[in-house]
């Protein structure tokens, strides 16, 4: 996949009391993932310090996390964002494995940042994947390779 340079992005984790900064964000591209306060969530910003993307991470019964909700800006797509975003994201990863759930045409970006196709989900990552299949039929589960720490 040929992408453009990637743009200078500030990455940053909000606190919970920032949370409604990437609000906005979400509801004009991606409405059905407004953050929660139980999630993590990192945001890239341009050169003017506006917010032009974003991704969570959520624990999943203490042992697992998810990583979902990356979304970025259109005019800032294509450009290597998403990829900075999440590698930011995944250094941020405590113990467990880190799972994501996306649409078959978005594997390929997961699969280039170090995830596998996994038929088989532990029991409460499998729930959880089930769950987001009711309304998003077409989904694949994927497993990041690498089991970072926080830093």
């Amino acid at each position: 996949m040929s992408r453009l340079p990637t743009p200078s992005a500030a990455l940053e984790e909000l606190s919970r009391e920032q949370l409604a900064l990437v609000k906005p964000l979400y509801q004009q591209f991606y409405k059905s993932a407004v953050p929660r306060r139980d999630e993590r969530v990192f945001i890239a910003r341009n050169d003017h310090r506006a917010i032009i993307a974003a991704a969570k991470l959520r624990a999943i019964d203490g042992k697992y996390w998810l990583l979902s909700g990356v979304v970025v800006a259109p005019a800032f797509r294509q450009q290597g964002v998403a990829s900075l975003l999440i590698s930011h994201v995944l250094q941020h990863v405590e113990e467990g494995a880190c799972y994501c759930f996306c649409h078959p045409q978005l594997a390929a970006l997961y699969i280039e940042l170090g995830c596998e196709i996994r038929d088989e989900l532990p029991n409460p990552v499998l729930s959880r994947f089930n769950a987001y299949r009711r309304s998003k039929r077409d989904l694949v589960a994927l497993e990041f390779r690498c089991k970072l720490k926080a830093y």
